[in-house]
């Protein structure tokens, strides 16, 4: 739990699309804003408060960005509770609530024996059902990029993108016909609006070499260059949490040799962005991928990370 990737791309992915899934929540696509009810209290019953706060803060940050008015709960309120309540004779009452259990996940079908996922679990079922819309993170991305101090029309950069890819996929069905459902479509990126960014990992012990880091940084900048790209190096440790969601937020190709935490992030709160790493939300989604069109901007009809060499891992 003390970790961003379990915290987030595990835990909160899969809790938030069962909540909108079992309320069959619809998404305002003017407001973003979701038709389920608001989440009021998280109580981590197993966990002391510092249990799954992670080092650098993006736990807490996503909590009391994305749901500001949430109050957090830990093993020693729960301990309250039971102890005011030990006689017997009274009870808090809780109007709804949602139990998850991250162990109870792997004795599930798709995370016990396909794909190891525990947000697998909740997504899949209710998607299958069709009681979730591809929507379903917008309103939690939304929120914490807009407490980061990222504009509307920035946020709206994946939406423009998606409707002229959408456009471009159908026109391209017209002409080829039915049979051809499986086409890769470009994606329409102006040279103007395309931005690529590399975070560095060389003030980190994980690392490249210095001499295979330089010819890295030489050959994007001299492909941006060429192309008319804009690109960026950064330093994401080096950058505030504000500073690093802006960046995300108008970045349209990512790469990093290493980044497990930021990947996740990347994906949770970036919209018109593909992103070159190690194979990492497939961690998450299950997903086999080199390159992944991110969340539903570029992605399954799901809203989740789609790809071109399969579904699940073998």
């Amino acid at each position: 739990m003390d970790h961003y990737y379990h915290f987030v791309a595990e835990l909160f992915l899969g809790t938030w699309a069962f909540w909108s899934g079992s309320f069959n929540a619809t998404i305002d696509t003017k407001t973003w804003i979701s038709s389920a009810p608001t989440v009021n209290r998280a109580i981590f019953a197993n966990n002391p408060p510092e249990g799954w706060r992670d080092k650098p803060g993006f736990n807490t940050y996503l909590l009391r960005s994305a749901f500001s008015s949430l109050t957090a709960e830990s093993e020693r309120d729960w301990a309250d509770r039971i102890f005011n309540t030990i006689n017997g004779d009274r009870a808090y009452h809780l109007d709804t609530v949602l139990i998850a259990d991250r162990s109870a996940a792997f004795k599930g079908k798709l995370c016990g024996s396909i794909n190891h996922r525990i947000a697998s679990e909740a997504y899949e079922p209710l998607w299958d059902e069709g009681r979730l819309q591809k929507e379903w993170w917008e309103p939690v991305r939304r929120e914490a990029l807009r407490f980061a101090g990222v504009d509307e029309r920035t946020m709206n950069r994946g939406v423009e993108i998606e409707e002229a890819w959408e456009k471009e996929k159908e026109k391209n069905l017209k002409a080829l016909g039915d049979n051809q459902k499986t086409l890769s479509v470009p994606i329409p990126i102006a040279k103007d609006k395309a931005v690529i960014t590399y975070i560095s990992r060389q003030s980190a012990r994980r690392h490249l070499i210095p001499e295979d880091h330089k010819l890295l940084v030489d050959s994007l900048q001299e492909m941006a260059t060429r192309k008319g790209y804009e690109f960026n190096i950064i330093e994401a440790e080096h950058l505030s949490k504000d500073e690093q969601l802006g960046v995300m937020s108008r970045t349209t190709v990512w790469k990093h040799a290493y980044l497990l935490s930021l990947k996740s992030l990347t994906e949770a709160f970036c919209r018109s962005c593909l992103a070159f790493t190690e194979m990492a939300f497939r961690i998450c989604c299950g997903w086999l991928h080199p390159g992944t069109r991110l969340w539903s901007r570029f992605s399954s009809p799901k809203g989740l990370p789609t790809t071109t060499s399969g579904r699940h891992e073998p």
